[in-house]
């Protein structure tokens, strides 16, 4: 090859460098705007990320004030039905030993109206067999 051809090879690869060169810095000036891009980006997320993270946790809060007064409103009530039920408790014992004196009170004067039954009854037969003694043998 001439040397005139070798220096117009090296224009062209001169030339070639130069718009490599400019690529490059147009690569890297792009480079640089996604990652300042990316950047923002990631620090919006962030921040909405850190907002939404605030109000679950306020709304979590809110949710656990809820529950606690609900719960201690329902052990409240808890504690109001129990002391009830031991009160209609101790009534119903009252009553049952009421009962119960009533029930013996009872049985004593069955006894007593079966112990009197048992007699007239007794008076009565002893009476029908004497009326029979004396009609079958001092009937003259």
């Amino acid at each position: 090859m001439s040397e005139s051809s070798n220096q117009d090879l090296r224009e062209i690869l001169l030339a070639l460098d130069r718009k490599i060169d400019a690529l490059d810095r147009k690569i890297d000036v792009r480079l640089a705007e996604v990652d300042s891009r990316f950047a923002e980006l990631d620090k919006k997320i962030d921040t909405r990320f850190a907002e939404l993270e605030k109000k679950v946790d306020v709304r979590f809060a809110e949710l656990e004030k809820k529950i606690d007064v609900r719960f201690a409103e329902v052990d409240t009530r808890f504690a109001e039905m129990d002391k009830k039920i031991d009160v209609r408790f101790t009534e119903l014992k009252g009553e049952i030993k009421r009962l119960d004196e009533r029930f013996n009170g009872l049985d004593k004067r069955v006894a007593n109206e079966e112990l009197l039954s048992r007699s007239a009854f007794g008076a009565i037969v002893v009476g029908m067999l004497g009326a029979l003694v004396k009609y079958f043998f001092f009937s003259e």
